[in-house]
């Protein structure tokens, strides 16, 4: 057992400029540069136990060279650690001092003098001045910054938003009971609190890259000035018009976006891409017979012709049109085996510069399932849907669901009577008539049907249906969007002018007029209307709470349904799925328009309550501009198929057959597949729903806080008053130019 210790020593050079020796006898000078070593003992183990020895100097001689500091890495680490101690607490006491003595809550007394705050200030920045010196004299970096400014904000405002929650009328009850009175104070606060942090939170999601000047610079042919919208971003940035905000980016939002989305739907073989390539005056879209199209084709303004596909599973890919069948089309791409997300084309069509994009979609009433479901999940983006009717064939059942479906989605509706050219004359004005009478009693909507078609002579009319009906339908939507942009423009330009002038009529940086009746009213009207929005946003109440209970009485009906065609028809055999579908169909759209009508009694009620805001701040003209209910999914009831149910042998009653067709629909498997396609289709309503209430909730809390701008200020950033002025002159020849460019364009 060793029971001492012995000492091993290295010799090192003092300035650091060569290796150790390796044997403790070596010289007591450097070979390179003659400098003196120190020996160093290294620690030895006795037993358990651990012995060092400091290092032991000997004699130096002075070198040529100076010598170099340094630190071991554990004194490194124990370095910056120790100044990034220092630079924490130097940070704390700099914002101590700087606290804002407006914040409800202060953790220190605001006793510090303007000098004393600037002192610290100036100490501080000398302070790190001097650990960046040191940092850079041992050769120790600091610890890297791997969090952004941004992402730490909105993690913050993150559980600020958590916090929040423990003011609700919920959390408070307890702690003791609750008045009514009580309850709806406290909603109020905290729904307009909440608000608040979730437009910290929205602002600072938009990214660099985002940024409302950026953004601008890249709207060259928008149907406003955008050099005015940016000048009324600065003034609202430099005056700290923070109410403003929102409706700005909302107005720059609705620039970025100004194309209408037009659809054709039809069935297989109706004519959907011949009428595309006659219009577009191109014959890049395959055609054929056969189900073509598998995937929504979208088609926009290029300078040249070129294609971009996205896939669910690859990365996107460019390509010329003389590719595009490899994408779309149904004997390349079967049911959409390549996993395309969507396909988008660019062509320099003169009908596409009129700010309008087309999509080609897949056909419906044919075996491909998967192409039909793409078709109706198109259904809620388009604002016109162009549904094709074969005149070759009668109108079906699924055409009038399209037409239905497209109404309840919110979208406009146009009908056209393809191939018209093997129609006589006569022929077409009574299917004509026949297609209006047919759609205006199973649809009760009175919908302009035309007949068009793109072969000889015949196609003039698709030509006279272009000019006369789709061109001026263009631009009266172009003029109406162009109208209510400029309208936008205007109030939110006077809403600036507003806030300024109640500054500078106060005389002081922040001014808050006097409340009267009228403004309490409207406040509070406000407030609850906002208050019913995040009620709305919290209660997902499921359209089906039971979805197989839901599955369970559709196969009741169809098997009902089916023992009624059993007893008035011969038949041995019946298709059930086309039942199954029908009632399907009919318990998801109740329930889709039970959820539709509760959003359009919310929208009403928030219209009415910025109507009363708008009389209290006494604005001569203000229209309320919610967005309509609209783009509700359809549900896809194509997924069922075909179901065949076989006749009892024997003359049995109704409720034998109906008791023999629900055995016979549980032993295929409906029950399942009916219970799939429910739960599906409830979280896709649920989602729009939550989608629907998101869009109604900015567009009410822009135009809120734009009634308030004209109300009072809530507060702003040090603002002179030779720059209020001057914001103010500047914002009133906004008005002259905008009322010149309004005029021009009524006329």
């Amino acid at each position: 057992m060793q029971t001492g210790w012995r000492r091993r020593q290295r010799s090192w050079c003092s300035a650091r400029c060569a290796i150790p020796a390796t044997s403790p006898k070596a010289l007591k000078s450097c070979a390179a540069c003659s400098a003196s070593r120190t020996a160093f003992s290294a620690p030895r183990r006795c037993g358990r136990y651990w012995f060092s020895i400091r290092p032991r100097p000997y004699a130096r001689r002075r070198c040529g060279r100076l010598p170099m500091v340094e630190l071991n890495p554990a004194q490194q680490s124990h370095f910056r650690a120790s100044l990034a101690r220092v630079e924490q607490l130097l940070s704390d006491a700099v914002r101590v001092m700087e606290q804002e003595s407006e914040a409800p809550f202060r953790r220190y007394l605001a006793d510090a003098t303007p000098v004393q705050r600037q002192v610290v200030a100036d100490y501080a920045a000398k302070v790190r001045a001097r650990m960046r010196k040191a940092l850079e004299t041992f050769d120790v970096s600091p610890f890297p910054a791997v969090t952004g400014t941004v992402a730490a904000a909105r993690t913050a405002v993150l559980f600020a938003q958590g916090a929040l929650q423990e003011i609700e009328p919920r959390s408070m009850r307890g702690y003791g009971p609750l008045g009514r009175e009580t309850e709806r104070e406290l909603s109020a606060a905290g729904a307009e609190l909440m608000e608040l942090l979730h437009d910290i939170d929205a602002y600072l999601a938009q990214g660099s890259a985002r940024e409302l000047g950026e953004r601008l610079r890249r709207l060259e042919n928008s149907p406003v000035d955008s050099r005015a919208i940016a000048e009324l971003e600065g003034i609202i940035t430099a005056h700290g018009l923070t109410e403003l905000r929102a409706p700005l980016a909302m107005l720059v939002e609705r620039l970025e976006s100004p194309q209408l989305e037009v659809a054709v739907f039809g069935r297989t073989g109706a004519g959907k891409s011949s009428l595309l390539n006659h219009l577009l005056k191109t014959t890049a879209l395959p055609v054929g017979v056969t189900p073509v199209t598998s995937v929504p084709l979208r088609i926009v303004h290029g300078k040249k012709p070129w294609g971009r596909a996205w896939f669910a599973d690859a990365v996107p890919e460019s390509f010329p049109l003389g590719r595009l069948a490899e994408f779309v089309h149904a004997q390349y791409n079967p049911s959409n085996v390549r996993h395309v997300t969507r396909i988008t084309v660019e062509l320099p069509a003169p009908i596409l510069v009129r700010g309008m994009a087309l999509a080609d979609t897949p056909g419906l009433g044919s075996l491909a399932t998967a192409s039909a479901s793409e078709s109706l999940a198109y259904l809620p983006r388009c604002d016109l849907g162009i549904v094709l009717v074969d005149a070759a064939s009668a109108l079906t059942h699924e055409d009038v669901a399209l037409v239905d479906a497209l109404h309840r989605a919110g979208a406009s509706v146009m009908v056209l009577l393809t191939k018209a050219d093997l129609l006589s004359a006569d022929d077409r004005w009574r299917s004509l008539g026949y297609l209006r009478h047919e759609l205006e009693t199973r649809t009760h909507t009175e919908l302009p049907i035309h007949a068009v078609s793109v072969v000889g002579a015949d196609a003039a009319l698709c030509d006279a249906w272009r000019d006369e009906v789709l061109v001026p339908w263009l631009e009266a939507h172009k003029r109406g969007l162009q109208l209510s942009l400029r309208r936008k423009v205007g109030l939110l330009r006077d809403a600036a002018i507003t806030a300024l002038q109640i500054r500078l009529e106060a005389g002081r940086e922040t001014a808050v007029t006097a409340e009267t009746t009228e403004d309490r009213d409207a406040e509070r009207l406000l407030a609850e209307a906002l208050e019913a929005l995040n009620t709305c946003a919290r209660e997902q109440r499921p359209p089906f709470p039971d979805a197989r209970l839901a599955a369970r009485e559709i196969v009741e009906e169809a098997a009902h349904n089916t023992a009624v065609l059993w007893s008035r028809s011969p038949e041995r055999q019946i298709d059930a799925g086309s039942l199954l579908a029908a009632s399907l169909s009919g318990k998801a759209g109740a329930a889709a328009r039970e959820i539709s009508r509760d959003l359009a009694r919310l929208r009403a009620r928030l219209a009415a309550a910025l109507m009363d805001a708008a009389r209290a701040a006494r604005l001569p003209r203000f229209d309320e501009e919610l967005p309509p209910v609209a783009g509700m999914p359809v549900l896809d009831s194509h997924g069922v198929g075909r179901l065949c149910v076989r006749r009892p042998a024997f003359a049995l009653g109704r409720w034998l057959h109906r008791y023999a067709a629900r055995r016979q629909l549980y032993r295929l498997g409906s029950m399942n597949q009916i219970h799939r396609l429910l739960s599906g289709y409830q979280v896709r309503l649920l989602d729009w729903r939550l989608h629907m209430v998101e869009e109604l909730k900015r567009s009410f809390c822009a135009q809120r806080d734009i009634l308030r701008a004209h109300a009072r200020v809530d507060g702003a950033n040090a603002s002179t008053t030779l720059a209020i002025k001057d914001a103010v002159e500047r914002l009133k020849r906004l008005g002259g130019r905008a009322a010149n460019e309004s005029a021009e364009a009524t006329s």
